[in-house]
């Protein structure tokens, strides 16, 4: 079922009123069984969502990184891209998929959108990581990279987000106390117990991939985390086995601010910038913010909807340093005068 222009001005009109009756409008919408899963990551140099990695897996992981345990992160390796390695969901539409040293991309669609995912990630209390699609790829070599985002239903568009950061998050990472055991509960001045930040934010502490999580005061914050996502800076998770790894930021958009509305052009959000050789992640959802004191940027609390993600990389083109234009020219100066010479001699 997806929901309409009609019904959005419907429930705008029903906003100011009763927040319930929006929950009730949309509550065949509400669950999604992709959107309460732990992290899984559409590989678009693959094509394919990965949701964990074998035991086989984890260990070439642990290889591919130098590291000391066990890894749960992304296989560089193509020799790995099968299923002795990964475990595949089978979800999300892939189309034009390449992958080479020079380019490559691919386009995904996918059907378990929230509304509000991205969105509550810009909030201070930042955004469940449940509520956010994940995307992973890698550059054999430094590139000037293409992303557009959408989020729709039918032919309505809705306000989205996206974000971009330098690493790799953790398959199965999740913000779930009891299933991330660095992101522990305490109790508040006031008795209340309330979600805090894992104990490797301190801006200190590296991951396998050498990335770092900023610190956070997790002692004295005031309100309690909604989840650990941070779209717009970088932040950290683990997973149930103890895997953690740091997503390092790099660039985020939200230029399209109308909540919703049918001309898509007027809600694609789009990147271009260029990174070096690496791995990255984009995280990408909804821009609406759960909770929203302000309408225009309130969430409708939506999911199901449909993404639609493009991706494309080319070779950056490295500049020529001033030095070496102010050398030529003085060659080239040199060549010229050597040949008048050459001229006035033969004559």
């Amino acid at each position: 079922m997806k929901f309409t222009l009609s019904a959005l001005h419907q429930v705008n009109l029903l906003f100011s009123v009763n927040r319930l009756v929006i929950g009730a409008a949309f509550c065949c919408l509400s669950t999604s069984p992709n959107a309460v899963a732990h992290l899984y990551s559409y590989d678009l140099n693959q094509g394919a969502q990965i949701s964990d990695l074998t035991t086989l897996g984890k260990q070439a992981s642990q290889a591919q990184l130098g590291a000391a345990t066990l890894q749960d992160l992304p296989l560089d390796n193509t020799a790995y891209w099968n299923a002795n390695y990964q475990n595949y969901s089978g979800v999300g539409t892939f189309t034009n998929v390449s992958y080479g040293v020079n380019s490559g991309g691919a386009s995904v669609a996918v059907n378990d959108v929230t509304d509000w995912g991205w969105g509550d990630g810009t909030q201070s209390t930042l955004g469940d990581s449940h509520s956010v699609d994940f995307f992973n790829f890698r550059l054999q070599q430094a590139s000037v990279v293409n992303i557009d985002w959408t989020v729709n239903s039918s032919t309505t568009f809705v306000n989205s987000g996206f974000s971009v950061y330098r690493g790799n998050g953790v398959y199965q990472g999740h913000d779930d106390v009891l299933a991330d055991p660095l992101n522990p509960v305490q109790i508040d001045n006031s008795g209340n117990a309330v979600q805090i930040q894992n104990s490797k934010d301190t801006g200190t502490v590296y991951d396998a991939q050498g990335n770092i999580s900023p610190y956070r005061d997790t002692v004295n914050n005031v309100d309690s985390y909604v989840g650990q996502f941070n779209a717009l800076g970088s932040w950290s998770q683990a997973n149930a086995a103890g895997n953690w790894s740091a997503l390092q930021f790099v660039q985020a958009v939200d230029n399209k601010h109308s909540r919703y509305g049918t001309n898509s052009a007027n809600y694609t959000e789009y990147l271009s910038l260029t990174l070096a050789a690496g791995d990255y992640t984009i995280a990408a959802s909804g821009a609406l913010v759960t909770g929203s004191a302000t309408p225009s940027n309130a969430s409708f609390g939506v999911s199901n909807l449909d993404g639609q993600l493009n991706f494309s990389y080319a070779p950056a083109v490295v500049p020529v340093p001033a030095a070496v234009w102010m050398f030529l020219t003085g060659f080239i100066g040199v060549l010229g005068l050597n040949r008048h010479k050459n001229k006035l001699y033969i004559s």
